[in-house]
């Protein structure tokens, strides 16, 4: 039929994609548990407390991000910046939500934007 197109990523690919934001996520809370235990033990400083945040963003973004590179196997480092980048989203929405709200256009918004998705694309890139 003329007048119909088709998706352009397809369900398949849609589907890739909760994969690996499931499995980016299931990262994120499983470091998070890690993380809280040790701070339970431990007295940590703000500053590591930071490191570790911004460690568990890139670790759990770029494992995504080379799940969705091995699954595609063209073009791995957009479809990891696109994991990456849906992986931002849900912390966004998750954010405002919860707390009433990030400012994206902040400091801390540009930061959080840039590790999510370079870490995504890295993870595609080494997929």
């Amino acid at each position: 039929m003329k007048g119909i197109r088709k998706n352009p990523l397809g369900n398949q690919t849609v589907g890739h994609i909760i994969k690996a934001l499931i499995l980016s996520f299931f990262v994120t809370a499983m470091l998070i548990v890690i993380f809280a235990f040790v701070m339970f033990k431990l007295r940590i400083s703000e500053d590591i407390i930071a490191a570790a945040v911004t460690f568990i963003y890139i670790i759990s973004s770029a494992l995504g991000g080379f799940y969705i590179g091995r699954v595609m196997k063209e073009k791995k480092f957009m479809w990891g910046f696109l994991v990456g980048l849906c992986y931002l989203v849900v912390l966004v929405v998750a954010s405002i939500i919860i707390s009433g709200g990030i400012n994206i256009l902040s400091a801390k918004g540009l930061s959080l934007f840039l590790l999510c998705t370079g870490g995504g694309t890295l993870g595609g890139m080494l997929a």
